[in-house]
């Protein structure tokens, strides 16, 4: 599960001024980023998602479109930090 947390995270640490004016400047701070995120990040991540499903199973699902119309975002964008991240490591 990646919540919007690193997405966010990850910009936030590339996109500050003065902004890369290069790829490989900005390869490296996505790099530098994503090797920033601790196991504690990824631990409160998890977390939330937990206490997100316990809604979804206590409202039996009364939130879920909201939920899945979350979900499939969140998806797309965990798919393109990890698209990213890996063309910018190996490429």
């Amino acid at each position: 599960m990646c919540d919007f947390f690193l997405c966010g995270f990850v910009k936030d640490n590339v996109y500050v001024p003065p902004l890369p004016k290069t790829l490989p400047e900005l390869r490296e701070r996505i790099n530098t980023a994503i090797g920033n995120v601790t196991q504690d990040m990824f631990e409160r991540v998890w977390r939330e998602w937990e206490y997100r499903l316990d809604i979804c199973r206590v409202t039996r699902g009364a939130t879920s479109n909201a939920f899945k119309v979350t979900m499939e975002l969140q998806t797309f964008l965990f798919q393109m930090v990890v698209t990213s991240y890996i063309s910018v490591r190996y490429l």
